[in-house]
């Protein structure tokens, strides 16, 4: 049970000799190992088993980094978008405040027409602003 060879049958094509058995399932780190503790004397089984183990150790990984930036990422934006809504606000509030309290004195509508025109241009165009 500890030996990884067989004698194959001269039937079969096999020349009489010692053929190393193995499991040639290639698509996970374990059939190495596996192959590794059969047959302890071949140091490939070893090599490959780690090797194959640390590629997989390295791309899951960078897996786990890339989505944690991605994490950071969002919430940076998120943090930017609410950093320019209270700049925004903060600039526009006061105009607004105005035009609440003229219209209260009795402004008429065309001189509130144009404080509200005003508003909006400031809205659009006032600081922050946003570069591509």
């Amino acid at each position: 049970m500890n030996q990884a060879t067989e004698k194959v049958n001269p039937t079969i094509g096999g020349s009489g000799r010692n053929k190393i058995t193995y499991f040639s399932h290639v698509n996970d780190y374990l059939s190495f190992f596996y192959d590794w503790l059969m047959n302890p004397k071949n140091p490939q089984f070893k090599n490959l088993f780690f090797g194959i183990a640390g590629v997989s150790a390295l791309a899951y990984g960078g897996k786990a980094v890339s989505e944690a930036i991605k994490e950071v990422q969002v919430r940076l934006v998120a943090t930017e978008l609410r950093n320019f809504k209270a700049k925004k606000d903060s600039a526009i509030e006061p105009l607004c405040q105005e035009f609440f309290i003229q219209k209260k004195n009795g402004k008429s509508p065309e001189e509130l027409k144009v404080m509200a025109d005003n508003i909006l241009f400031e809205i659009k165009n006032g600081p922050p602003f946003v570069y591509s």
